[in-house]
């Protein structure tokens, strides 16, 4: 069985990495991209198990990258738009 993949999708490394350790440890296989533009481009070619992604985002914002996503790709399970204080609280919880 193969892993699954999720794309973070987020603008601020600090955040990026924490996002990124907190799934690793899951065994997942992780893939980052820095905007919704990287995204979009991304995802002509390939479709993650899931996206993490963030709203407020230089040249295309996570809402617009998740309007045009949804529209074009079907094959997507879900689409998780996440808070870096939500992700703060969840990773400081343990």
């Amino acid at each position: 069985m193969s892993l699954k993949e999720i794309l973070i999708v987020e603008d601020d490394l600090a955040t990026q990495a924490l996002v990124r350790g907190i799934i690793a440890k899951s065994d997942y296989s992780v893939h980052c991209v820095n905007d919704g533009e990287a995204c979009l481009k991304a995802l002509e070619s390939w479709v993650p198990d899931l996206m993490v992604l963030d709203i407020m985002m230089p040249k295309v914002s996570g809402l617009e990258v998740t309007k045009l996503s949804v529209c074009w790709s079907q094959q997507a399970s879900f689409l998780s738009i996440v808070s870096e204080q939500s992700l703060t609280a969840f990773a400081t919880s343990e």
